[in-house]
């Protein structure tokens, strides 16, 4: 059936399992008696064409299963399809359903919260002199660094 031979024909050409517990069973008998081996090897560890096989024998299976099954009513839809009218002229009165007055909490108002990593606190004013002092000492610094070079 497969490459792998993890499926075979039998002498009367049925596929069947040939590995694990149900090994030489027809493979539609299995998923009649243990549907979820379906999904254990479409989910486990099996070559891609076994899984082609074996989905294409699922969905054959799954349709003669429901060719065969004979059609039956729904219930619920049966239920839902009833008359409503007669019920509601059984009721001679409206009945109201009471229930305990329970209040809505309001939730609390937003605040904003200062994040402390991203705050950034303002700049503290420098004057232009201490700038200037500032820039000489490093451009001296610099100079200094570099004549050694």
């Amino acid at each position: 059936v497969d490459f792998a031979a993890r499926m075979v024909y039998n002498e009367e050409n049925i596929p069947v399992f040939n590995f694990g517990k149900h090994k030489g069973k027809p493979v539609v008998n299995v998923f009649e008696e243990e549907p979820s081996y379906y999904s254990w090897m479409m989910n486990g560890d099996f070559p891609l064409y076994t899984k082609n096989r074996l989905e294409k024998i699922w969905l054959a299976f799954k349709e003669q299963k429901l060719a065969n099954k004979p059609q039956q009513p729904n219930p619920v839809v049966t239920e839902i399809a009833a008359p409503i009218e007669p019920i509601i002229k059984e009721k001679s009165a409206p009945q109201t359903i009471s229930r305990p007055y329970i209040p809505k909490q309001q939730p609390a108002p937003y605040q904003k919260k200062a994040n402390p990593i991203n705050h950034q606190q303002p700049k503290p004013q420098k004057r232009e002199e201490e700038d200037a002092a500032v820039n000489d000492d490093m451009l001296k610094m610099l100079a200094n660094k570099f004549k050694n070079i």
